[in-house]
């Protein structure tokens, strides 16, 4: 079973890479249930204050139905 996937950038530009990833793994999650509806990720890029390399924090929200 297939449900939407909303992705969301905050902070950063959209990114086909990021978004595909994020694809890819949210198609294995309905594996675990079959009774998600949507999915909502955010991926945001955290402030620059003393770090290196690319580091970004994910909001995952998963709804599902009652059955």
């Amino acid at each position: 079973m297939t449900f939407p996937l909303q992705i969301s950038f905050r902070r950063m530009s959209r990114s086909s890479g990021i978004e595909q990833m994020i694809s890819e793994k949210s198609a294995k999650l309905s594996k675990f249930s079959s009774q998600i509806i949507t999915c909502r990720v955010t991926v945001d890029l955290p402030h620059r204050h003393h770090q290196s390399g690319n580091e970004f924090h994910l909001s995952i929200e998963i709804s599902t139905s009652q059955g």
